[in-house]
This record gives C-alpha cells, sequence and structure tokens, in this order.
C-alpha cells in the first residue's frame, strides 16, 4: 500500500494525526492535531483544516505514515489547504465560505499595466502576508479566486514602480491599483567614527512596503525600490559572529515623493555588551531573554508581554540564545547603553506542548564599562495540565538611561520574518532594541494575528 504524507505521531498520551512538509526556516515538520482511537470525523476535519500542533522531525518521534486506503478510509486529502504558505502554493478559500473572484486593475498614469505582479493577502502590521501572487495581462487586469473574507489587501509593482498596499472589503470584487515611481534612500552608517555594516529597516507610516537591506563593508547603504510615502527608519549594526543584527537602534523619519533620490547618514551608538548565561535542564530547553529599563517584577510571561506592549518598541532589549551546552544558555547584547535595567527571561516551548502562561525569571542589572556579565536561569517549562504559577502584582519603577536617539516613535513588530522559529511569540534571534525611545500610542495595540498563524 502506497504512502502519504499523513503520519501517525506519538507524544506522551497524545496521539497526533498530522501531515509533513518542509519549513524553508525551521527543516522537516509535521502539523496536525490530537485524535482518538479511533478518530472522529470531527477530529480529522480539525486536524486536517486548523492544525494545533506543530512538530519538528517528526522521524524523531518514530512517525508512522498513513497509505492511501487509510487515507482515502479517513477522507484526508492528498494536500491539506494551509500548505500552500509552505510550499508556493495557492490557497483555497475556507471551507463553508462562498467563492470569490477579486479583479485587480493596476494602472500607471491612468493607463494599465501589463506584466505588473499582484500579490493578494491579509494585513499583518505594516506588512501583507500573500496567499497568491498573479502576474496581470496586456489590459493590466489579473483574477484572484478567493473565500468571501471581510476584508483583504492588494499591492503591485513592476521592475522602477509599485503600489501601497490597499485593502478591499467584501463589497469590491474590482479594484483599481494605482503605481508610481521608486523613491530610494542611501547613505553611509558609522560607529565610533568609523564605517560600520548597517542593518537598515524601512517601515512604513502610510500603507508603503516594508523592507530591509544590509549595508556594505563600507559602511554604504541604499533601497532603490521604496513606494513613495511616509517611513520610519531604523538602523543598527551587525554582530560579526552570528551576521545578525545588534546593538542599540538609531530612528528617523523620511518621506518621500515618486520618484525622489534622498540621501540621510546613520551614526550608531557605542555602548556596554552584555553577556548573559543562563542555566537550562536540558538541551531541548531554551528561553527568551528582554532586558528592560528600571525595575520590573513580571511573574508570568503574560505580564512580561503586557509590559513590553506598554514599553513599546526600541525601548527594551531582546534575544534568543545563541548556543547551547547540556546546562547553559549564552547570548550577548551590544551596545546596551549604560543604565539599570531588569533581565527576564522566560522558558520558550521548541515543540508547542507548553501551557500558555508560563513563569519570569527577573535580575537586576546595572550596565556601565565595556562588558557586563550576568547570570540567571531560565525557569522550568510548564506543561498544558499544570497549575498556574503564583501571581503578584506587577511593579514598575522606569529608570531609563537617558535619550540618545532620535524621538521619532518605534515601528510595531513584523513577524519572523521571518522565520527560523514558527509563527509564535518568541522574538527573532540575536535581535536588539534600544531602552531609549518614547513609545508610540501604536505600539501598545498589537497586530491582529493572521488566520493563518494559528497553524
Amino acid at each position: 500500500m502506497s504512502a502519504t504524507r499523513w503520519c501517525w505521531i506519538t507524544i506522551g498520551a497524545d496521539r497526533l494525526l498530522a501531515f509533513r512538509y518542509v519549513d524553508p526556516s525551521a527543516g522537516p515538520s509535521a502539523k496536525g492535531g490530537a485524535v482518538s482511537d479511533p478518530p472522529t470525523a470531527d477530529e480529522i476535519r480539525e486536524a486536517i483544516d486548523r492544525p494545533s500542533r506543530t512538530v519538528r522531525d517528526p522521524d524523531a518521534f518514530k512517525a508512522i505514515a498513513i497509505g492511501a486506503e487509510d487515507a482515502l478510509r479517513m477522507g484526508l486529502p492528498k494536500d491539506p489547504p494551509w500548505i500552500g504558505f509552505f510550499e508556493g502554493k495557492p490557497v483555497p478559500p475556507p471551507r463553508g465560505e462562498d467563492a470569490r473572484t477579486i479583479i485587480a486593475i493596476v494602472l500607471r498614469d491612468g493607463q494599465p499595466v501589463a506584466n505588473a505582479r499582484v500579490r493578494l493577502g491579509e494585513r499583518f502590521g505594516r506588512e501583507l502576508i500573500a496567499l497568491d501572487t498573479k502576474t496581470t495581462d496586456e489590459q493590466g487586469r489579473c483574477q484572484f479566486p478567493l473565500g468571501r473574507m471581510t476584508t483583504i489587501a492588494i499591492v503591485a509593482d513592476t521592475a522602477d514602480a509599485g503600489s501601497k498596499i490597499l485593502d478591499v472589503v467584501s463589497t469590491r470584487d474590482i479594484v483599481e491599483v494605482p503605481i508610481h515611481a521608486f523613491a530610494s534612500l542611501s547613505g553611509v552608517v558609522t560607529r565610533g567614527g568609523q564605517p560600520a555594516v548597517g542593518h537598515v529597516t524601512i517601515r512604513p507610516v502610510d500603507n508603503g512596503v516594508l523592507q530591509v537591506v544590509h549595508g556594505t563593508p563600507n559602511g554604504h547603504y541604499r533601497v532603490g525600490t521604496i513606494v513613495a510615502g511616509t517611513y520610519d527608519v531604523e538602523v543598527r549594526g551587525i554582530d560579526p559572529r552570528t551576521h545578525m543584527s545588534a546593538g542599540t537602534p538609531v530612528f528617523d523619519r523620511v518621506t518621500l515623493a515618486p520618484g525622489e533620490n534622498q540621501r540621510k547618514d546613520f551614526t550608531l551608538i557605542a555602548g556596554t555588551r552584555v553577556a548573559i548565561a543562563a542555566r537550562i535542564e536540558s538541551m531541548d530547553h531554551s528561553g527568551n531573554v528582554y532586558l528592560v529599563p528600571g525595575t520590573v517584577a513580571p511573574t508570568t510571561n503574560i505580564e512580561l508581554r503586557a509590559l513590553l506592549d506598554a514599553l513599546g518598541r526600541g525601548n527594551y532589549t531582546a534575544a534568543n540564545s545563541t548556543s547551547r551546552d547540556g546546562s547553559t544558555m549564552t547570548t550577548e547584547l551590544l551596545d546596551v547603553v549604560p543604565g539599570e535595567y531588569t533581565l527576564c527571561i522566560e522558558p520558550f516551548d521548541m515543540r508547542g506542548e507548553g501551557h500558555r502562561e508560563q513563569a519570569v525569571a527577573t535580575t537586576p542589572v546595572k550596565v556601565q564599562g565595556d562588558l557586563i556579565e550576568v547570570r540567571s536561569h531560565v525557569p522550568p517549562l510548564r506543561p498544558r495540565d499544570a497549575t498556574p504559577p503564583a501571581r503578584v502584582p506587577v511593579a514598575v519603577n522606569p529608570s531609563p538611561p537617558s535619550p540618545r536617539v532620535p524621538p521619532a516613535p518605534p515601528a510595531i513588530p513584523s513577524p519572523r520574518v521571518a522565520p527560523s522559529v514558527p509563527p509564535s511569540t518568541a522574538p527573532s534571534s540575536t535581535s536588539y532594541a534600544a531602552p531609549s525611545v518614547p513609545p508610540s500610542s501604536a505600539a501598545s495595540v498589537p497586530p491582529k494575528k493572521p488566520w493563518w498563524k494559528f497553524w
């Protein structure tokens, strides 16, 4: 009997019905749901349409392939609807929703544009999570079959022009998408009087398209395909060991007209290196690290996330582990501004089996000089059926360092693109933010989680 990509996986007392795939960032994986033996029709449908469990390296859990005959008997499709996100395939409408066709017409100076790329999808913060991509015909048109969602978004571009991200509500099935000549932003990044490789992020304020570029070793950077509009620019250095963005960022806001070429230089802050070593229980045990200005005392990750949302991006420093051995997780925070901080560490559930509420370890840290070494621990991971950690009021005594960056409002964090980590609340590896930019009102309201993120 021929095998399918569907399989059985046993984890503890749970029996999972899951589908194998390859995550471009995390490698061999499987998604599915816990079912009884034998599974009910409702359990099978949930595992197909709305998988709640993700397993990395299913072969390590001795996954058993399901044969074609058994798959047919259970009504398992060849591919689940969500697989298009990982394999570049169109994602079909959700079951039970009416069919809908959206017609996009791309125009430049009022004239139709052929061979333009058009992406349609959902917004996530200030980004577009594309569900499908089409190319326009000679009349500048393309069509997208889609389920009748209340709001969807669309964006178009060519080699030298692009559009802003436009919302398409359920009452509009024909959408005109105007494109304009790209603008550009370029300049030099320095640190301590010397050229520095810059990690430059252009975040839109008014429906533009987010972009990220790395500068050159001589400090030069250029972003050449910017849709005209207003943007928050964030610049960080690059950690030469991990090649990830690092250090205290600097911010500025720019407004660009169609076709405009603007120059802007940035000077990075040279601060203190904070080396962190945290005790872990095993190689599967990991944690997320946050350095928060002032004295804080969150006892759970939920309280911690509320605190971080209130502070806003740019007012705390975050990182994942850069290395682990059998008993210790280590990471470094670069160019931290001197001052009083609290180190907060929450456990990170690598297998997706933990409870949504986890304990947080806190350690006071005084940053000064060239190097600070801090020892702490990653709290044990609380399983789903465990008793919640004891709660105490969150004490906040903010004493942030003196501002050293322009007081532009920080940008809302985007999803990891990314992302070697599956969609979750974990920050990207060795990413850092400054404890010196006043939070904006937008930062206190996290973006809506797109429906596919629940997979």
